[in-house]
């Protein structure tokens, strides 16, 4: 397994968003004009469900902002046993940008 550590990158946290589905996170669709002309980067976070816990304890002592969308159910051809609502890494990212 291999986990991307965001602590190792040079990403401001002011600038930068966490496309994931997590407790804190804001919706897209909530954030406003001024907000949205803030962010530079928006990372989309690309595992399995099971392994959320690892990438959240690499990005832990960091004090990233998250953002979550709407709920859209998945129409990914390999269905997650957490249900239809957790969508693949491509898909939220289509939906981001939608």
């Amino acid at each position: 397994m291999y986990i991307l550590q965001l602590n190792k990158l040079d990403l401001n946290e002011n600038e930068t968003l966490i496309l994931y589905p997590h407790k804190d996170a804001k919706l897209v669709e909530d954030l406003s004009p001024e907000e949205l002309s803030k962010i530079k980067n928006v990372v989309a976070i690309d595992c399995t469900w099971y392994q959320t816990n690892a990438i959240f304890k690499s990005i832990s002592k960091r004090k990233f902002k998250f953002i979550k969308l709407k709920d859209y159910e998945t129409l990914f051809w390999r269905y997650q046993q957490h249900g239809k609502k957790c969508l693949s890494t491509c898909e939220a990212i289509y939906y981001f940008y939608k």
